[in-house]
């Protein structure tokens, strides 16, 4: 009998930035919502190399745009490329605002 092996699906999908961590020297493990999967874990590779060219994009609050291999039996899914879509720009230029967003985010990141 062979095994029954489920497969990997490559997404593209829009996500909020929930939360970032350093993992190693050189990758990030990224904590996003999304509307397809809600909160989901993912890795990205090299993202903190010096000469990354995406470095800002994982601040908390970016929306952005991923593609990523979803690994059904897995908890954490390698990210393939990444796009800003939007920075949130003039919400960070506003005190209140930008507390207001980061207790929801925070409140959605503890909630899922």
């Amino acid at each position: 009998m062979g095994k029954n092996r489920t497969s990997k699906m490559k997404i593209k999908t829009h996500a909020f930035v929930l939360k970032t961590t350093i993992f190693k020297e050189s990758s990030l493990i990224i904590r996003l919502f999304t509307r397809e999967k809600g909160k989901s874990t993912y890795i990205v590779k090299a993202a903190m190399r010096q000469k990354s060219p995406n470095k800002a994009i994982y601040q908390q609050l970016n929306e952005v745009k991923i593609d990523y291999s979803h690994h059904p039996n897995k908890q954490i899914h390698p990210v393939y490329s990444v796009k800003l879509v939007n920075d949130w720009g003039n919400i960070c230029k506003d005190l209140k605002k930008t507390v207001l967003c980061a207790s929801m985010l925070e409140i959605i990141d503890k909630s899922y």
